[in-house]
């Protein structure tokens, strides 16, 4: 493939691709525990069929799998620091503040 082909760029958007399938399958009722392995998971099949499809060499395979442990891993990562972002824990004062109890 040529050099500007953007065939790099395409693990980059599998990431938050990752995270919907994970957050649709936790709303169906996967614990939260579990949301990790399960993007761990889903981003080996998504490397390791696209191996497959390709029909690549068993020599690539190696690369395969470390392409989709990196998916896995960086969609788990995105999803913990979005969710730590969003969930952040509020001071007490700004509640009562909000509440029009300021001290």
């Amino acid at each position: 493939m040529p050099p500007d082909s953007g065939a790099e760029a395409v693990p980059i958007l599998l990431v938050p691709l990752i995270v919907g399938i994970v957050e649709a399958i936790k709303r169906a009722g996967l614990s939260s525990r579990y949301a990790s392995l399960v993007s761990l998971a889903i981003g080996l099949a998504i490397a390791v069929s696209g191996h497959v499809a390709l029909g690549a060499g068993a020599g690539d395979l190696y690369g395969s799998v470390l392409q989709g442990l990196a998916l896995g891993l960086g969609a788990a990562g995105l999803y913990s620091v979005s969710s730590a972002v969003v969930k952040r824990p509020r001071h007490p004062s700004a509640d009562a503040f909000a509440q029009g109890r300021a001290q």
